[in-house]
């Protein structure tokens, strides 16, 4: 008989394992079982957060524009839960800011903002 199991289920079930692993094998061990286990999706995770800074230059050196600058204004909160404000600049254009949770985070939201103030369509695909 084929059982339905929620995803939250299958979720709580791994955590319980990797914490197990973790206790038993250490840090370094885990981190890299979980790399195996979810390679494709991280490679795919990565990939698609380039796209924004990707895109961004791309644009910027078609319209020889040279590359754009990307500068930490703030870091606030504390150490285990920081917030990033970063700037994008290119050239003459305005300049856009933007937050996130992680330096590259905040780099790759203030692209898509200078993107999206422009207009510009890009293609998010992976191959």
């Amino acid at each position: 008989k084929k059982r339905n199991i929620s995803e939250k289920v299958l979720a709580d079930n791994m955590e319980v394992i990797i914490g197990a692993y973790y206790i038993k094998n250490g840090f370094v061990k885990t981190k890299k079982i979980i790399y195996e286990i979810w390679k494709e999706e991280i490679i795919n995770i990565i990939m698609v957060n380039l796209d924004n800074k990707t895109a961004l230059q791309e644009w910027s050196q078609s319209m020889r524009l040279g590359l754009p600058e990307y500068s930490l204004i703030n870091k606030t909160g504390p150490d285990h839960q920081p917030a990033f404000t970063v700037k994008v600049k290119v050239l003459d254009h305005r300049i856009e800011k933007a937050k996130g949770k992680t330096l590259q985070d905040a780099e790759q939201n203030a692209a898509k903002k200078f993107l999206d103030k422009l207009k510009i369509n890009y293609d998010k695909k992976i191959n």
